[in-house]
């Protein structure tokens, strides 16, 4: 501390020369409240004439995050009796006006919380990206633009089977089910795309249409379900804990294993009968055409 007096230039550097007490009298409020300072009429009086003194505990230190002053406040909390979600989720209600009381301050929520907020959307943004990627390569492969959406609606009945089972398991849709996620979305396509490329085989052989469709859910069926089970009972003891318990991956087995079930089953009714729909408008509209061209 101390007052600016003047500068000093010195090379190419301006120097601020600095007035203050010496190191031995700073350590005594005495010696503060008997500094003499100039009133108005230019004549020197004793500090402790115009101003009292108080000692008081200060600031440590001031921090700054993004430019603006802020003061942090950690806690841990119990994960036997709630999650780093719910109790973020309740300060977050608790604070959420303070920027209208308090006009110039706000509150953010950091740590853990803020981590897994920032990895729960890149991995929505990785998902919408990888989702279009899927799109592109199979409207490639079939030469198709509907084919890709028949083979791809299987997803969201298994993301339902997911949210279900989470549900009923006391899980939250925590990062890792979302790693379940993307995993049950690979082998949900996996058998969408068999049972599709099926039905087109047998279809260009010349079979009818609704004959190709039921023919190929007839063969694919033991394929299907063989290739669902294994992964079901494979990841179960991972669920339940049979063989030793690991609550880190619970909810990403949870997720692969019941999303899988619920998705397995409607594959073999749903992408049957989209197909069949999607064979229906194509028909309709080329009737159309064809109407249309003979006017």
């Amino acid at each position: 501390m101390g007052g600016g007096a003047t500068t000093m230039r010195k090379d190419d550097e301006d120097i601020d020369i600095v007035v203050r007490l010496p190191e031995r009298f700073r350590q005594n409020i005495s010696n503060l409240t008997n500094l003499t300072i100039a009133n108005n009429q230019g004549r020197l009086i004793s500090l402790n004439k115009v101003a009292n003194f108080s000692k008081y505990q200060g600031v440590r230190g001031i921090t700054h995050q993004e430019g603006r002053r802020t003061v942090t406040i950690t806690a841990s909390i119990d994960e036997e009796k709630t999650t780093v979600v719910e109790v973020n989720k309740a300060i977050v209600e608790k604070f959420r006006d303070i920027p209208q009381k308090y006009p110039g301050y706000y509150f953010k929520s950091g740590g853990e919380f803020e981590d897994t907020t920032e990895s729960v959307r890149s991995m929505f943004n990785a998902f919408a990206m990888a989702f279009i990627l899927i799109y592109i390569i199979l409207a490639t492969e079939f030469g198709s633009f509907i084919q890709p959406f028949i083979i791809m609606v299987s997803i969201p009945f298994g993301i339902v089977g997911v949210i279900i089972a989470l549900y009923l398991h006391g899980k939250p849709l925590s990062l890792m089910a979302l790693f379940g996620i993307v995993g049950l979305t690979g082998v949900v396509v996996n058998d969408s795309l068999v049972m599709v490329d099926f039905i087109n085989t047998l279809k260009n052989e010349g079979l009818e249409i609704t004959k190709a469709v039921v023919q190929a859910a007839k063969t694919r069926l033991r394929p299907i379900l063989l290739t669902s089970i294994t992964t079901i009972a494979a990841l179960l003891p991972l669920v339940y804990g049979i063989g030793g318990r690991e609550a880190f991956l619970e909810p990403a087995a949870i997720a692969m294993s019941y999303g899988l079930f619920a998705a397995t089953l409607l594959t073999l009714f749903i992408i049957p009968c989209t197909y069949l729909i999607a064979e229906d408008i194509k028909t309709f509209f080329k009737r159309g055409n064809a109407v249309k061209n003979g006017e």
